[in-house]
């Protein structure tokens, strides 16, 4: 993890939210804000806002390139319920239980592709050493060989 961003009390239902975590785990940051603003959806405001935020926090650490960041973590954990009473029939009164999230989204830098012709450079050069060989342990001839159940019975 190179830098975090964390909201807190958002208010946005834990169980919407988290419909966005699959969608843009594991993809770089920008192409995570694309795919968001594509949504027409409510939770994308903050997490637009979110990641952007986190892309802020790189900027901390010299020689980070905001192309080669990815998200590598987002969870989504439900914060508290704001509990609110609406009347109904025969004089009585329905909870009505208004939620929050806490969204937390952490990002990492992609490591650089190896070429493969550095790869198998790398694989030709280490030896592997040969696996050893068990060898079965010698039988004592002409004994037979007793088990616990047979040995009880004997005696």
């Amino acid at each position: 993890m190179i830098a975090k961003a964390v909201g807190r009390y958002l208010r946005v239902s834990p169980r919407k939210a988290r419909l966005f975590a699959p969608l843009i785990k594991g993809k770089q940051a920008h192409e995570a804000i694309a795919i968001i603003e594509n949504s027409n959806r409510r939770t994308g405001r903050f997490l637009t806002k979110l990641i952007g935020s986190a892309i802020a926090n790189t900027r901390r650490f010299p020689n980070t390139n905001e192309e080669d960041l990815y998200i590598s973590r987002i969870s989504v954990d439900g914060g508290p319920m704001l509990k609110r009473f609406k009347a109904q029939a025969l004089g009585r009164a329905t909870m009505i239980k208004r939620k929050s999230s806490h969204i937390t989204v952490e990002l990492d830098l992609r490591e650089p592709k190896v070429p493969k012709a550095a790869k198998e450079s790398r694989v030709a050069g280490a030896k592997k050493k040969p696996a050893m060989e068990k060898k079965p342990a010698p039988k004592a001839a002409g004994k037979k060989q007793v088990t616990t159940k047979a040995k009880r019975k004997q005696g």
